[in-house]
Protein backbone atom coordinates (compact mmCIF):
# COMPACT_ATOMS: atom_id res chain seq x y z
CA UNK A 1 0.00 0.00 0.00
CA UNK A 2 1.41 3.41 -0.99
CA UNK A 3 1.16 6.32 1.44
CA UNK A 4 1.70 9.89 0.23
CA UNK A 5 2.13 12.75 2.67
CA UNK A 6 3.86 16.09 2.93
CA UNK A 7 7.60 15.61 3.41
CA UNK A 8 9.20 16.76 6.63
CA UNK A 9 12.77 17.17 7.84
CA UNK A 10 12.82 13.63 9.28
CA UNK A 11 12.79 12.37 5.66
CA UNK A 12 16.12 14.06 4.86
CA UNK A 13 18.32 11.03 5.29
CA UNK A 14 16.07 8.73 3.19
CA UNK A 15 15.97 11.38 0.46
CA UNK A 16 19.74 11.69 0.65
CA UNK A 17 20.17 7.95 0.08
CA UNK A 18 17.91 8.05 -3.01
CA UNK A 19 19.64 11.10 -4.44
CA UNK A 20 23.10 9.67 -3.80
CA UNK A 21 22.21 6.45 -5.63
CA UNK A 22 20.85 8.28 -8.69
CA UNK A 23 23.81 10.67 -8.87
CA UNK A 24 26.31 7.83 -8.65
CA UNK A 25 24.52 5.89 -11.39
CA UNK A 26 24.42 8.85 -13.76
CA UNK A 27 27.98 10.06 -13.22
CA UNK A 28 29.90 6.86 -12.52
CA UNK A 29 31.54 6.88 -15.96
CA UNK A 30 32.77 10.46 -15.62
CA UNK A 31 33.90 10.97 -11.99
CA UNK A 32 35.69 8.90 -9.31
CA UNK A 33 33.28 7.29 -6.85
CA UNK A 34 35.06 8.88 -3.87
CA UNK A 35 34.51 12.37 -5.30
CA UNK A 36 30.82 11.72 -5.87
CA UNK A 37 30.36 10.43 -2.31
CA UNK A 38 32.10 13.45 -0.81
CA UNK A 39 30.00 15.89 -2.86
CA UNK A 40 26.62 14.34 -2.03
CA UNK A 41 27.54 13.99 1.65
CA UNK A 42 28.61 17.63 2.00
CA UNK A 43 25.44 18.89 0.29
CA UNK A 44 23.20 16.79 2.53
CA UNK A 45 24.98 17.93 5.71
CA UNK A 46 24.58 21.57 4.60
CA UNK A 47 20.82 21.18 4.17
CA UNK A 48 20.37 19.36 7.48
CA UNK A 49 22.36 21.98 9.41
CA UNK A 50 20.32 24.75 7.76
CA UNK A 51 17.04 23.14 8.84
CA UNK A 52 18.36 22.47 12.36
CA UNK A 53 19.04 26.21 12.80
CA UNK A 54 15.75 27.41 11.33
CA UNK A 55 13.50 29.22 13.83
CA UNK A 56 10.35 27.28 14.65
CA UNK A 57 6.99 28.94 15.14
CA UNK A 58 6.53 29.86 18.80
CA UNK A 59 4.05 27.51 20.49
CA UNK A 60 0.78 29.18 21.35
CA UNK A 61 0.90 28.03 24.95
CA UNK A 62 3.67 26.69 27.17
CA UNK A 63 3.39 25.30 30.65
CA UNK A 64 4.47 27.47 33.53
CA UNK A 65 7.71 26.19 35.13
CA UNK A 66 5.83 25.26 38.30
CA UNK A 67 3.51 23.06 36.21
CA UNK A 68 6.31 21.07 34.55
CA UNK A 69 7.15 17.71 36.10
CA UNK A 70 8.83 15.07 33.96
CA UNK A 71 8.90 11.55 35.38
CA UNK A 72 10.62 8.37 34.27
CA UNK A 73 11.06 4.99 35.94
CA UNK A 74 13.64 6.27 38.43
CA UNK A 75 13.80 10.04 37.93
CA UNK A 76 11.88 13.19 38.76
CA UNK A 77 12.89 16.13 36.54
CA UNK A 78 11.75 19.72 37.14
CA UNK A 79 12.87 23.18 36.00
CA UNK A 80 15.76 24.50 38.08
CA UNK A 81 14.89 26.74 41.03
CA UNK A 82 16.85 28.45 43.78
CA UNK A 83 16.27 25.44 46.02
CA UNK A 84 18.49 23.33 43.70
CA UNK A 85 21.47 25.67 43.87
CA UNK A 86 23.23 24.25 46.94
CA UNK A 87 23.14 20.65 45.71
CA UNK A 88 24.17 21.65 42.19
CA UNK A 89 27.18 23.72 43.26
CA UNK A 90 28.40 20.94 45.56
CA UNK A 91 28.57 18.50 42.62
CA UNK A 92 30.43 20.71 40.10
CA UNK A 93 34.11 19.72 39.98
CA UNK A 94 36.99 20.35 37.53
CA UNK A 95 36.96 16.69 36.51
CA UNK A 96 33.23 16.90 35.76
CA UNK A 97 33.57 20.02 33.60
CA UNK A 98 36.58 18.90 31.54
CA UNK A 99 34.16 17.76 28.83
CA UNK A 100 31.70 20.64 29.30
CA UNK A 101 31.54 23.87 27.31
CA UNK A 102 31.67 25.82 30.58
CA UNK A 103 34.18 25.95 33.42
CA UNK A 104 33.86 25.23 37.14
CA UNK A 105 32.61 28.39 38.92
CA UNK A 106 35.37 29.97 40.96
CA UNK A 107 33.05 30.63 43.91
CA UNK A 108 29.50 30.19 45.11
CA UNK A 109 28.89 33.84 44.29
CA UNK A 110 29.95 33.21 40.69
CA UNK A 111 27.60 30.22 40.47
CA UNK A 112 24.73 32.26 41.90
CA UNK A 113 25.16 34.71 39.02
CA UNK A 114 25.08 31.80 36.57
CA UNK A 115 21.93 30.10 37.82
CA UNK A 116 20.11 33.39 38.32
CA UNK A 117 20.68 34.11 34.61
CA UNK A 118 18.81 30.88 33.76
CA UNK A 119 15.55 31.84 35.47
CA UNK A 120 14.16 34.41 32.96
CA UNK A 121 14.61 31.99 30.04
CA UNK A 122 13.00 29.17 32.02
CA UNK A 123 10.09 31.44 32.89
CA UNK A 124 9.45 32.47 29.27
CA UNK A 125 9.95 28.95 27.91
CA UNK A 126 12.83 29.79 25.58
CA UNK A 127 15.54 27.77 27.33
CA UNK A 128 15.27 25.16 30.08
CA UNK A 129 17.65 23.88 32.73
CA UNK A 130 16.19 20.95 34.65
CA UNK A 131 17.20 19.55 38.03
CA UNK A 132 17.29 15.75 38.06
CA UNK A 133 16.41 13.95 41.29
CA UNK A 134 15.87 10.33 42.24
CA UNK A 135 12.21 9.52 42.66
CA UNK A 136 12.82 7.14 45.57
CA UNK A 137 14.67 9.49 47.94
CA UNK A 138 14.77 12.91 46.25
CA UNK A 139 18.57 12.94 46.05
CA UNK A 140 20.09 15.35 43.55
CA UNK A 141 21.66 13.63 40.50
CA UNK A 142 22.53 16.37 38.00
CA UNK A 143 21.18 18.80 35.44
CA UNK A 144 19.62 18.41 32.00
CA UNK A 145 19.24 21.15 29.43
CA UNK A 146 16.83 21.88 26.60
CA UNK A 147 18.28 24.94 24.91
CA UNK A 148 17.18 27.15 22.01
CA UNK A 149 13.66 25.80 22.38
CA UNK A 150 12.21 27.96 19.60
CA UNK A 151 14.54 26.60 16.95
CA UNK A 152 13.58 23.69 14.69
CA UNK A 153 16.03 21.41 16.49
CA UNK A 154 16.53 22.37 20.16
CA UNK A 155 19.77 21.41 21.87
CA UNK A 156 19.89 18.72 24.55
CA UNK A 157 22.48 18.66 27.31
CA UNK A 158 23.18 16.55 30.39
CA UNK A 159 25.53 16.06 33.30
CA UNK A 160 25.29 13.61 36.18
CA UNK A 161 27.20 13.94 39.45
CA UNK A 162 30.38 11.89 39.38
CA UNK A 163 29.54 9.55 42.27
CA UNK A 164 26.37 8.41 40.43
CA UNK A 165 27.93 7.66 37.05
CA UNK A 166 27.49 4.26 35.35
CA UNK A 167 23.89 3.84 36.50
CA UNK A 168 22.19 4.87 33.23
CA UNK A 169 20.74 8.06 34.73
CA UNK A 170 22.08 10.24 31.91
CA UNK A 171 20.36 8.31 29.14
CA UNK A 172 17.14 8.01 31.15
CA UNK A 173 17.07 11.76 31.79
CA UNK A 174 17.83 12.76 28.18
CA UNK A 175 15.18 10.35 26.90
CA UNK A 176 12.56 11.69 29.32
CA UNK A 177 13.28 15.34 28.44
CA UNK A 178 13.21 14.58 24.70
CA UNK A 179 9.88 12.77 25.02
CA UNK A 180 8.42 15.67 26.98
CA UNK A 181 9.67 18.14 24.36
CA UNK A 182 8.27 16.02 21.52
CA UNK A 183 4.86 15.84 23.18
CA UNK A 184 4.60 19.34 24.68
CA UNK A 185 6.59 21.58 22.34
CA UNK A 186 6.37 19.57 19.13
CA UNK A 187 10.11 19.28 18.46
CA UNK A 188 10.90 17.46 15.21
CA UNK A 189 14.45 16.57 16.22
CA UNK A 190 17.23 17.55 18.61
CA UNK A 191 20.88 18.51 18.42
CA UNK A 192 23.34 17.09 20.92
CA UNK A 193 26.87 18.56 20.96
CA UNK A 194 29.45 16.53 22.89
CA UNK A 195 33.23 16.45 23.23
CA UNK A 196 34.80 13.83 20.95
CA UNK A 197 36.56 12.22 23.92
CA UNK A 198 33.41 11.96 26.03
CA UNK A 199 32.53 8.42 25.03
CA UNK A 200 29.84 7.90 27.66
CA UNK A 201 27.90 10.97 26.54
CA UNK A 202 28.35 10.07 22.88
CA UNK A 203 26.91 6.65 23.65
CA UNK A 204 23.74 8.35 24.95
CA UNK A 205 23.25 10.15 21.63
CA UNK A 206 23.99 7.04 19.57
CA UNK A 207 21.66 4.87 21.65
CA UNK A 208 18.85 7.32 20.83
CA UNK A 209 19.48 7.11 17.09
CA UNK A 210 21.79 10.12 16.92
CA UNK A 211 23.82 10.72 13.75
CA UNK A 212 26.83 13.05 13.56
CA UNK A 213 26.03 16.03 11.30
CA UNK A 214 28.77 18.47 12.23
CA UNK A 215 32.13 18.84 13.95
CA UNK A 216 33.07 21.96 15.92
CA UNK A 217 36.49 23.07 17.15
CA UNK A 218 36.55 25.17 20.33
CA UNK A 219 39.47 26.39 22.46
CA UNK A 220 38.61 23.66 24.96
CA UNK A 221 38.02 20.61 22.75
CA UNK A 222 36.69 19.31 19.44
CA UNK A 223 33.03 18.35 19.59
CA UNK A 224 30.71 16.14 17.57
CA UNK A 225 27.20 17.45 16.95
CA UNK A 226 24.57 14.72 16.77
CA UNK A 227 21.10 14.95 15.30
CA UNK A 228 18.67 12.90 17.41
CA UNK A 229 15.22 12.17 15.95
CA UNK A 230 12.08 13.05 17.90
CA UNK A 231 11.23 10.54 20.58
CA UNK A 232 8.23 8.19 20.56
CA UNK A 233 5.92 9.30 23.36
CA UNK A 234 5.40 6.64 26.03
CA UNK A 235 4.24 6.65 29.63
CA UNK A 236 7.52 5.42 31.08
CA UNK A 237 11.21 5.58 30.19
Amino acid sequence: MLTIRKANRDDAFDAWDIRKTSVHAACAEHYPRAALSADSTSRCMFLIRRHMNKPRRKPEMLQRPTEIQIESTRLLIKPFTASDADATFACITPSLTRHMAWETPASRQDFDEVWQSWIPSIDDGSDYVFAIRHRADGSFLGLAGLHRVRMESPELGIWIREDRHRNGFGREAVTAVAQWATRTIGCASFTYPVAEENRSSRHIAESLGGVIVESRVTPKYTSCVYRIPRRPVTNQV
